[in-house]
């Protein structure tokens, strides 16, 4: 695997952690949220900030912006928001069975 696919990798998961992360702020914040709510305004909220700061790359000496940074990054925060709301709907699912 070359530097150029571990870079892609490196903004996926990363981003996929901050897609995450976010989603669990939104639904600590609005808990009467639905799953699907919450995931979609993380997810879209980590491809406005990845496509912010690629552009703000393009302005910075020594680093470049990329489209394909962008898309991997965009990625990310969908299947970081997608799994939160899947652990969110199985933690719901288990709270209305009880123990």
């Amino acid at each position: 695997m070359d530097l150029i696919n571990i870079d892609k990798v490196c903004h996926l998961f990363e981003y996929t952690v901050f897609g995450f992360l976010l989603a669990r702020a939104f639904y600590a914040q609005c808990p009467a949220w639905s799953a699907g709510k919450t995931w979609r305004l993380a997810a879209l909220c980590a491809l406005l900030y990845g496509m912010s700061d690629e552009y703000h790359q393009s302005f910075v000496p020594g680093r470049e912006s990329s489209v394909l940074d962008a898309m991997a990054d965009t990625m990310g925060g969908f299947l970081g928001a997608y799994l939160y709301s899947v652990f969110l709907n199985k933690t719901r699912a288990r709270q209305k069975v009880g123990p």
